[in-house]
């Protein structure tokens, strides 16, 4: 019994760590009126981080955030937040792009405009079903 007590612990303290993972609202950082200063870039990585987005793409908007901040182009959280939106928008592109440019490095067409109309069979595909 005891054995399963412990794992049963275990379990639950995984748990635990996981729903505060889960449970991180990056959206409080960005509250209208709220000054960016160090601790404020600081506390936007680790939320950010928290939130499982991945190093480059948590460096690449803290850059970009801390960038503007630097030169004067932003000066408050509401506007980070569009930054951050912006950022998140162009990695997505740009993870679109990396997925449809290794689809054709291997040798298979791709093209993110067409339409499933569009698609005419070739003998080759008769041939592989």
């Amino acid at each position: 019994m005891r054995f399963f007590s412990k794992t049963l612990d275990k379990l639950k303290g995984a748990l635990r760590k996981t729903a505060a993972v889960l449970n991180t609202d990056v959206r409080t950082l960005f509250i209208p009126g709220r000054q960016i200063d160090e601790a404020f870039l600081t506390e936007v990585e680790e939320k950010l981080l928290q939130s499982d987005m991945g190093v480059q793409n948590v460096e690449k908007i803290v850059g970009a955030i801390r960038e503007r901040w630097r030169l004067g182009r932003i000066r408050n959280a509401d506007e980070a937040g569009r930054i951050k939106r912006g950022e998140d928008i162009s990695t997505r592109q740009e993870d679109q792009d990396a997925a449809a440019e290794a689809i054709a490095a291997a040798g298979e067409f791709f093209d993110p405009e067409a339409r499933p109309e569009e698609f005419t069979p070739t003998a080759a595909d008769a041939t592989e079903k």
